[in-house]
């Protein structure tokens, strides 16, 4: 591959030299050189800034292990927290259930429904709105065809990653054992 040689020459690239000043007598001053445009610093780049410029990072990888990446130790401690934690939640729910945590919670929700507040005449109406809310909305759609058709027709997605993501959440095997 041969390179013609008028690429580099000036004059014809529309470079126009400066009108040199005057030089002292003795010493000559250095041409000027142009140095090509296709020459590219070396610029490196760390993971950080690779991983920002790629569309996956963004979109999706981001979410998870962005904060891994940009606060490892607090990730670190955050996950041995939640698994002490997880490990404390599973031992106050195990043993015996009049003396484990979910008794306690049922007990707890047992006394909120009880309440004297709840049990009130403007409590008990406020709920009873909801209810007949509820109804009321069921009955419109019963009664009109376009809401009754929305509210009873399935879906049918056209794209296939929905449709793989729906055949594997509806049609899930299970061992039978044979």
């Amino acid at each position: 591959m041969t390179q013609n040689i008028q690429n580099f020459d000036n004059r014809n690239n529309g470079y126009r030299m400066q009108p040199r000043a005057a030089l002292p007598q003795g010493r000559p001053q250095p041409l000027p050189v142009r140095i090509p445009e296709y020459y590219e610093p070396n610029d490196r780049k760390g993971i950080k800034e690779i991983l920002e410029e790629n569309p996956m990072y963004s979109m999706g990888i981001k979410g998870f292990f962005g904060p891994l990446i940009e606060h490892p130790i607090a990730s670190v401690l955050t996950w041995f927290g939640c698994g002490f934690l997880l490990d404390k939640y599973t031992s106050a729910c195990g043993g015996e259930y009049n003396k484990s945590l979910l008794k306690k919670v049922t007990n707890f929700g047992d006394r909120i429904e009880q309440s004297a507040f709840i049990q009130s005449k403007p409590m008990q109406s406020l709920l009873g709105l909801f209810k007949k809310g509820g109804q009321k909305g069921g009955n419109i759609i019963q009664k009109n065809s376009v809401l009754r058709a929305i509210w009873k027709t399935p879906t049918m997605p056209e794209w296939e990653i929905v449709k793989s993501a729906r055949l594997q959440s509806c049609y899930k095997r299970t061992s039978s054992g044979r």
